[in-house]
């Protein structure tokens, strides 16, 4: 019994120790995986220091959140440019295509007061020869 005594305590502080152990190597793995240099920097600045950084850091908070709304803005913006420049563009094709008609039609209506004028002309030849 005195063995077991013995035995026993030393059994259950080696399984104590060896829980120990584990949890020390458990933490440490957790630190070493989470390892962050700028939160060991951080970890050093004084109260004053860590206010100054909040509020720089609250500062460039809002100024990107500002930027981007600008940058929807702006993308709405150019999607507006480009849909204006698409007419523009279909404008310009259609004032070209007008522009070709037009000179078709003037073209086309001085043919034919070019025959009339030549229908015209001929029947009063016509008419003339046969008064003669």
């Amino acid at each position: 019994m005195f063995e077991e005594n013995l035995i026993f305590p030393r059994t259950r502080t080696l399984k104590k120790d060896l829980k120990k152990i584990q949890k020390f190597s458990s933490l440490i793995e957790t630190k070493l995986l989470n390892f962050d240099k700028d939160e060991q920097k951080i970890d050093k600045l004084s109260f004053e220091e860590l206010q100054d950084l909040n509020k720089l850091l609250q500062i460039a908070d809002f100024i990107l959140t500002k930027y981007e709304d600008k940058k929807q803005v702006y993308n709405l913006i150019k999607d507006f440019v480009e849909m204006i420049s698409n007419s523009s563009n279909s404008l310009d094709f259609l004032d070209d295509k007008i522009s070709e008609l037009v000179v078709s039609a003037q073209s086309t209506i001085s043919e034919i007061k070019t025959l009339q004028s030549d229908v015209s002309e001929n029947l009063s030849l016509n008419h003339l020869n046969a008064s003669s």
